[in-house]
C-alpha cells in the first residue's frame, strides 16, 4: 500500500498541483456551463470571479424530482456516480482533473434525458 501511495504522489507531483487544481476548476466550469441553461435545473454551485468554478463539486436539483431519484437515474442511465446531500437536498457530482470532455458531455446528455423524462411524467 505504501508503494502505491508513493507512486500516486509521484504521479500527482509530476503533473503539478497547480495544474491539477486548474484542470478541476476548468472541468467543473464546463459542467456548470453544460447544465446551467437547462430548463428544470437549479444550480447550487457558487462561481468565483470571472465565472470560474470554486471547486470540482457541481450541485444541482431537477425541478419536481427528489435528489435520491436523480442519483439513481444517473447511475442506471449512464453509470454516472453522483450522490445526494441533505441540506439543501441536491445532487452533487464530483468533477476531477482526469475527466474528459466526452465524459462531461455524456453527463450533460444523461441529465437532459432525466429532465425530459421528468417533464413527460409531470
Amino acid at each position: 500500500l505504501l508503494t502505491g501511495l508513493g507512486a500516486a504522489m509521484d504521479f500527482l507531483t509530476s503533473l503539478g498541483m497547480g495544474e491539477i487544481e486548474a484542470a478541476i476548476r476548468k472541468n467543473a466550469a464546463v459542467m456548470l456551463n453544460h447544465i446551467s441553461g437547462m430548463d428544470g435545473i437549479t444550480l447550487y454551485s457558487p462561481e468565483a470571479e470571472g465565472g470560474r468554478a470554486q471547486s470540482g463539486l457541481v450541485s444541482f436539483s431537477v425541478t419536481g424530482m427528489d435528489a435520491e431519484e436523480v442519483v439513481k437515474e444517473l447511475w442506471s442511465r449512464g453509470n454516472i456516480a453522483g450522490r445526494w446531500v441533505p441540506d439543501p437536498k441536491v445532487v452533487r457530482l464530483s468533477v476531477n482533473f482526469f475527466n474528459t470532455e466526452e465524459e462531461l458531455v455524456r453527463v450533460k446528455e444523461v441529465i437532459a434525458q432525466i429532465v425530459s423524462l421528468n417533464n413527460r411524467t409531470a
